[in-house]
């Protein structure tokens, strides 16, 4: 079985290896160890159990967890470093903090534990590039796998230095995004977040590229008094009034020299690349001159004026080390010291320290000096500060060759440094990463970013209204997408508890939010309702934590249950957003969850999208139109205070002719996206821009089309449109490193990217990604999927505009698909991928071949990770859940068949980390997309193999070996896929189970054995299919629900009775079920709800058991005994009841046709086994009709009342029919003869279900 090993060379880490290859210390060496441990952890009563030794839900087939109870202990999906850590009972405080997450309460919670490590690198970049290479090298794919192995955590590296291009100094932004990355680092990342090299280089200090109006204003007067000219000034920084205060912008480069950027005239490039650095010092000199003048005039602060002095790397430690919270834990300094430096060789000696007129600069060295050793000593504690000295080498100073023995110790020592940061930060938050807290938590803190709302009064006193007052049904807001539905659930959460105890004050309600669709353990309903029915438990009844059922027909009761838990002191309110968002794979759309009604004490708010076909099942549930609140479009006159709002927010407005452009846009829609839309648009607007740079379109599309055109032209068309089809493409999102590997091995982007200067790594830099992101604000959503944290487009329309504008051409749709792909098989994971020198690079850089090789750094992929010891494996959930559906895509089916559908390794592995609907959902799509008879065909058999083995599989995934060769060997002979699946169970099955038969054993799928639904603890006396056929209803003591295309269970109703069910009716809107027992009760039980009425009716004492249950036309339930009838209504009304009139005979009631109390049918029969006439009597506008009798077999074809009975007349035995309907009297019917029913009768008379009276009766 494949595996991977985080693995480092010896030779280079001495000191530490990586613990993927070595087990902790602490690490149970066997799951019998682990087992002992796990059952001697002392469990603190009551809640606190939820911190110790909490075990994974329960999954199923039906999509509860991606986690499974019972897998053997060599597959179980575990966190290498936790699970091999006794957890302590928590203190005081951490359980106040689970207390108040648990319960809803919206202040003073921790922020939620990331899945990301992080680290922002910051140096001068020429002085460490000898490191900085080797780390890339050598180190971060290390770090990667041990981070991903060891603890399921992504790695990331941020190096601003490396790659960057001219064009990305052009604007003047690269200092700004480099603080924004530091502070998403400290925002991201478990443990380290921040590396600096601080050696001999203090390194570049650039011009401010925005100053106060009032500031500079005061600088320019200041040096116009000492008789400076200022034009220069004047020329490159332009006023814009639109920033609040007023602000001077330093003005792009290529804005006035034009060539800066044109590389395609190298020699006017150069001139232009000259004359900014020439322009820059002058202005540079001016303001230090004026900062200088000011502080001596009392005018600045030294802070003031060390604004205009500062080197990029000192902003970066500032905002890192100085101005960062607890930077022991998360920060690292690395000082090298570089002896008897060349000075003659100033153009080497100046990579690593800096020169002035071929002199030390001693004013960079004091400011260097003061940072590197006062200031961050006075921060970081000696072991984060890592020193070294080294002799100078040669003509580079640095040589890898010459100072092997340093960079051996420096790469180890940053491996050891990094690796046990990560370790500790794992076990300091180990009681906060419980993965049930965790997913609370997360949703908790998307309500407090999200519940920054403008307006919307309507909807929010509807909504406090609700949760105020007397009201058991649920609350439900719906619009259109993009509407601000998820905003006002935001509000509503964390205003729910103000206004429940402003109104009495003695309540505590418990506050339960989902945003669904932005976790997995949201995505669907099942991990849904499992989560929910645990934070339940852990407020109301602690011990009913762990009880969910995994079956979903039985979850749904579950949860309905678990609400009935709530209190007059502690009501309980549930919000969930978007249920649109949950995955069909439940059939979420039928809603078999959802209950109309509530219990007391109990809050349901829910939103969807209109036009969804949830809402039409909604519409069938909840019919008060009181319950629907519509959330509109905001409308122009508060769109624009909203917009007004966002920039007072962020320190900007705009001019006059500038709001009219607002004002005609906000005409067209007031969307809350569209108004993002706008607000990101317009706060880029200086007062100074021309008016072919202020343009706002009229829809979502259009304006989400324009944000790409903008991104586009600002970063390159190509690597812009490759970045967002990856994510576009991707079936559950990307995450940064995985899209930095994907644009890594995208040569067309790095050729693009690449096409004047040749990298030291062949791949993306890391900026140009952060600076794409950053165009994109609140577009791309951080969601965690398998595992990781993927980024996805947050609204449908922007996949919408994604796939119109990207995927046009179908063969970059597909070779998109391929691409990720190959990501997936690991096809260049420490292998070198070859590319192409194009002509430009051939003839700028002199080079002579036409083809490279390079390593792009990118993971191996295999099906599982697992240590040395094998005792514990981490599934790589990203590969088994995107492999298939991209294999699929790029139509590359021959490896996805023997890769993925026919290979056991693959398909073990899926069935013991997701649910077997997952794998099931493979198969049917590749059906689905299939073009190939024979391949169709033995996909088909595979899956309905994996549907007949469902019930076992489910529950026991790893005997998925043995049921399948057990259905498929008869098969091998004629389908050579399905052969090669059956000897890779064969050869690799005993790793999760010796079990494996030597012979054919189970039913084999293709014939017309479809499901095994073995559910029903009792005989089935009754079953019906739905109207659209698609559903299977069935009772013995309860009754079952299933999807006939699926085989999924979908509903369990227990109604408790005593004895068995011996008929059932199904209504005819598919809403009911009306069941009769043995002991004469009759149930009622709702498809929809799962609510049920027992109805045991009167005047049946004495008398033999009910014979029959239908339901009438107007779906009114209807049963009789040998005497009698009843009529009730589906809320167990009763609504008639009559005797056998005694005119109409004395025999036995044996079935009943009812239209209307006065017209009305009756069979009846002696109860004679030797009496073969029947007789029907009845009334017809309450006049009785003629007895007419027969012989005793019947057959009714379609409706009763619509066409006919076929009956046997005497003994002669001629055929006739006669209609119970009231136009046709009995004794009118028709003669056949002994030659039977004319042709046109023949069809109903060989389609209709026989009912031999004789038999039935007794």
């Amino acid at each position: 079985m494949e595996t991977s090993h985080a693995t480092v060379k010896k030779k280079r880490y001495h000191r530490s290896q990586p613990p993927a290859s070595k087990p902790s210390k602490d690490a149970p060496t066997s799951h019998k160890q682990r087992t002992r441990k796990l059952s001697t952890k002392r469990v603190l009563a009551d809640k606190t159990d939820v911190l110790t030794n909490r075990q994974p839900l329960r999954s199923s087939r039906s999509a509860i967890s991606s986690r499974r109870p019972s897998e053997p202990p060599s597959t179980r999906n575990t966190n290498h470093s936790d699970d091999s850590k006794e957890n302590k009972p928590p203190d005081g405080r951490v359980l106040a903090v689970f207390n108040r997450v648990f319960s809803g309460e919206f202040y003073e919670i921790p922020s939620p534990l990331s899945k990301l490590v992080r680290v922002f690198t910051s140096s001068t970049f020429t002085d460490t590039m000898v490191e900085r290479n080797a780390l890339m090298e050598e180190v971060y794919p290390a770090l990667k796998r041990y981070c991903r192995e060891t603890h399921g955590l992504d790695f990331q590296v941020v190096d601003m230095r490396w790659g960057v291009r001219d064009e990305a100094t052009d604007d003047h932004m690269t200092t700004n995004l480099c603080i924004n990355e530091i502070h998403n680092c400290q925002r991201l990342s478990m443990g380290p977040n921040f590396v600096v090299f601080l050696c001999q280089k203090y390194g570049y200090r650039p011009i401010p590229s925005q100053i106060l109006a009032s500031e500079l204003d005061l600088l320019k007067q200041v040096l116009k008094d000492n008789h400076e000219d200022v034009s220069v000034l004047d020329l490159w920084y332009v006023q814009d009034s639109n920033a609040v205060p007023a602000q001077y912008i330093l003005q792009p480069i290529s804005s006035i020299l034009v060539n800066f950027n044109n590389k395609r005239i190298p020699k006017l490039q150069e001139q232009d690349a000259k004359s900014w650095w020439e322009v820059e010092a002058r202005m540079q000199n001016l303001l230090r001159k004026g900062a200088k003048t000011c502080l001596d005039k009392s005018m600045f602060t030294a802070d003031q004026m060390h604004n205009y002095y500062m080197s990029v790397t000192e902003r970066e430690v500032i905002n890192g080390i100085l101005n960062a919270e607890n930077p022991n834990e998360h920060c690292l300094c690395y000082v090298r010291v570089i002896k008897n430096i060349n000075l003659n060789q100033a153009g080497t000696a100046s990579k690593f320290i800096d020169l002035l007129h071929k002199q030390i600069n001693q004013e960079a060295q004091a400011l260097l000096e003061n940072l590197r050793d006062q200031r961050v000593p006075a921060v970081l504690r000696p072991q984060n500060i890592r020193k070294s000295c080294v002799e100078w080498a040669g003509r580079e100073g640095m040589d890898p060759r010459v100072h092997a023995d340093y960079l051996k110790e420096f790469l180890s020592d940053f491996y050891t440094s990094i690796t046990s940061m990560v370790d500790a930060a794992m076990r300091k938050h180990a009681m906060y990463r419980d993965l049930f807290f965790a997913e609370v938590l997360q949703h908790m803190w998307n309500g407090i970013q999200g519940s920054n709302i403008f307006g919307r009064e309507k909807e929010l006193t509807g909504a406090k209204s609700y949760i105020t007052t007397n009201n058991n049904y649920p609350l439900i807001f719906f619009g259109e997408h993009g509407c601000g539905k998820t905003s006002i659930m935001a509000k509503v959460a964390t205003e729910s508890r103000k206004w429940l105890t402003s109104s009495e004050s003695d309540s505590m309600p418990v506050i339960i939010l989902r945003f669904l669709g932005t976790s997995p353990d949201s995505s669907s309903i099942g991990p849904l309702l499992v989560s929910v029915c645990e934070q339940i438990a852990y407020n109301y009844n602690p011990a009913l934590r762990k009880t969910a059922p995994t079956e979903l027909s039985k979850l749904f009761q579950h949860f309905k249950k678990m609400t009935t838990l709530a209190a007059k002191n502690k009501p309980l309110i549930i919000i969930l957003d978007s249920l649109d968002l949950l995955s069909k794979m439940d059939g979420t759309d039928e809603l078999l969850w959802f209950p109309p009604s509530l219990p007391p004490y109990v809050k349901l708010i829910v939103s969807f999208s209109s036009g969804t076909g949830i809402e039409m099942t909604m519409r069938r549930l909840v019919e008060k139109e009181d319950q629907y609140i519509l959330v509109p479009p905001l409308g122009p006159q508060l769109g624009k205070h909203v917009i007004e709002k966002w920039l007072e927010k962020v320190g900007r407005t705009l001019t006059q002719r500038q709001w009219e452009i607002v004002n005609k846009a906000l005409s067209h829609c007031t969307l809350p996206l569209f108004l993002k839309l706008v607000y990101v648009t317009v706060a880029r607007w200086k007062s100074y821009s021309k008016p072919q740079d202020v343009v706002l379109f009229k829809s979502v599309q259009q304006s989400i089309h324009a944000l790409f055109d903008r991104t586009e032209s600002q970063h390159g068309k190509l690597l812009v449109s490759h970045a967002l089809s990856y994510i576009t493409a991707a079936k559950s999102g990307i995450s940064d490193s995985e899209l930095e590997d994907l644009i890594s091995l995208d040569d067309k982007v790095l050729d693009d990217i690449y096409q004047y200067h040749l990298p030291p790594v062949r791949r993306i830099p890391p900026l140009l990604w952060s600076r794409i992101r950053a165009d994109l604000p609140g577009y791309l959503s951080e969601r965690a999927a398998d595992g990781v944290i993927v980024l996805n487009w947050y609204h449908e329309q922007f996949r919408t505009a994604a796939n119109e504008r990207y995927f046009k051409n179908l063969n970059h749709l597909q070779n998109t698909h391929s691409a990720i792909a190959d990501y997936f098989l690991g096809i260049w994971g420490g292998v070198p991928k070859p590319y192409q020198y194009t002509d430009l690079q051939k003839q700028r850089f002199g080079v002579v071949e036409n083809e490279g090789l390079a390593d792009r750094k990118v993971p191996k992929q295999p099906n599982l990770f697992k240590n040395k010891e094998g005792d514990k494996v981490r599934y790589n959930s990203r590969k088994l859940n995107e492999l298939p559906y991209h294999l699929l895509r790029s139509r590359r089916l021959k490896e996805l068949f023997n890769l993925c559908l026919f290979n056991f390794e693959f398909l073990q592995a899926k069935m013991c980390c997701f649910p077997l609907q997952g794998v099931i959902l493979d198969f049917e799509d590749a059906i689905a997309k299939s073009e190939d008879p024979e391949a169709t065909r033995q996909l088909t058999l595979v899956v309905d193999g994996l549907r007949l083995s469902a019930s076992l599989l489910s529950r026991y995934p790893w005997m998925f070996a043995f049921e399948i060769t057990g259905r498929l060997l008869p098969l091998v002979g004629d389908n050579n896929d399905i052969k090669n699946l059956l000897i890779g169970c064969d050869l690799e099955s005993h790793e999760f189970n010796c079990f494996m038969p030597a012979n054919h054993c189970f039913h084999s799928p293709g014939g017309p054995l479809k499901y095994s639904m073995e559910e029903h603890p009792f005989a089935v006396f009754g079953m019906a299919l739905s109207s659209d056929q698609k559903m299977l209803a069935s009772v013995s003591n309860q009754l079952i629900v299933w999807d006939v295309h699926t085989g999924d269970l979908t509903r369990v109703i227990n109604p408790g009775i005593e004895g068995i069910f011996l008929g059932m009716d199904l209504s005819k809107d598919d809403k009911y079920v009306a069941a009769f027992s043995n002991n004469n009760t009759v149930s009622i039980m709702s498809l929809i709800t799962g609510d049920h009425i027992n109805i045991d009716p009167d005047g049946m004492e004495g008398q033999m058991e009910i014979g029959k249950v239908v339901f009438t036309e107007d779906d009114k339930i209807l049963f009789w005994s040998t005497s009698q009838y009843y009529l009730y209504d589906v809320d167990g009304k009763l609504l008639h009841r009559e005797r056998l009139d005694p005119q109409m005979g004395k025999k036995n009631l044996i079935e009943v046709f009812y239209k209307e109390r006065k017209s009305v049918r009756f069979l009846t029969w002696s109860g004679d086994k030797d009496d073969w006439n029947v007789t029907m009597v009845g009334r017809e506008e309450n006049k009785l009709l003629t007895p007419f009798k027969f012989a005793a077999s019947l057959a009714f074809f379609d409706s009763r009342f619509v066409t006919g009975i076929m009956c046997v007349e005497d003994e002669n035995h001629p055929q006739a029919d006669c209609d119970p309907r009231p136009i046709m009297r009995s004794g009118r019917f028709s003669r056949f003869g002994p030659n039977g029913a004319p042709d046109e009768l023949c069809p109903w008379l060989n389609s209709a279900p026989i009912v031999h009276l004789a038999e039935r009766c007794t």
